[in-house]
């Protein structure tokens, strides 16, 4: 099962890098030939990727994102899904993330192809199933490695402690960034789609302008960590990949030096063949 993806930990760092990059240059792209923003500062991602040239980085990058993260969350579940848990949720919830991923994958394809000016309401539904689908991934995660962290005994059990308690910052950061831009920032906002003219199809924030600058930086700040929480598997994989020897028995994450997972058996001193 390991050898078939001896490097899974590559797949988290092509999901976050492929994102970000992305991201930022579909932004510096927006920036450089002063694409309509709706009159916000710092603008919703997808105002970003509306327009072209960028829209074809913003739907190819994306795309390829939606990939990785496929592809990550298949590699975690054949990297840890061998984990001895002594509860009955671990594999449960490594279950429900292969269940969440594909149709996370999905709708961020969909909103990476079909922009907010020409498709709003498919922009605007795949949008919301994608970071639903993928709130419910993050927390998944985090309660796996809440669970995972305190098994005492195994392969670098410190390692997965500490990297527990980075997801558990992450993913508080992301709950909190997930409120303020969906079902508070969907309740307090308000905006006008513009309907004839060259700017047809283009959004008008200033009707909120302050409401909707808030869930613009709640939006933007939970794809950048949750970008962030995804490559913290990385680690994970690699460390999970070196820790166990071809023999079973734990490696040192530093020495490479062979530990005691295994249990000994002492060694039996042949009898005696001389009579009594």
């Amino acid at each position: 099962m390991m050898a078939a993806f001896r490097y899974a930990w590559v797949f988290p760092f092509l999901t976050t890098t492929t994102g970000f990059v992305t991201l930022v240059t579909c932004n510096i792209i927006r920036a450089s030939l002063n694409h309509d923003t709706g009159g916000l500062t710092i603008p919703y991602i997808s105002d970003t990727g509306r327009d072209n040239p960028e829209h074809i980085v913003f739907a190819i990058g994306l795309t390829l994102t939606a990939i990785f993260l496929e592809l990550t969350v298949i590699a975690c579940w054949k990297s840890l899904g061998d984990e001895q848990v002594a509860s009955v949720h671990y594999p449960r919830l490594l279950l429900a993330t292969m269940i969440l991923a594909p149709p996370a994958a999905i709708c961020m394809s969909l909103l990476a192809i079909f922009d907010s000016r020409d498709f709003a309401d498919l922009h605007l539904y795949s949008a919301i199933g994608f970071f639903c689908f993928a709130m419910a991934l993050v927390i998944c995660y985090t309660v796996a490695f809440s669970l995972l962290s305190k098994v005492e005994s195994g392969c670098a059990s410190s390692d997965t402690r500490r990297s527990y308690h980075v997801k558990l910052a992450l993913a508080s950061i992301i709950g909190v960034c997930f409120i303020l831009y969906l079902p508070v920032g969907l309740a307090i906002t308000c905006w006008n789609q513009i309907t004839s003219g060259p700017s047809a199809g283009l959004y008008d924030y200033t009707p909120c302008q302050g409401e909707n600058q808030m869930r613009a930086v709640s939006q933007q700040v939970c794809v950048f960590v949750m970008l962030g929480f995804f490559a913290s598997l990385s680690p994970d994989l690699r460390q999970r990949r070196s820790a166990v020897g071809v023999d079973g028995r734990c490696r040192s994450s530093r020495d490479g030096s062979v530990g005691t997972q295994l249990t000994e058996v002492p060694e039996i001193a042949p009898l005696s063949t001389h009579k009594l």
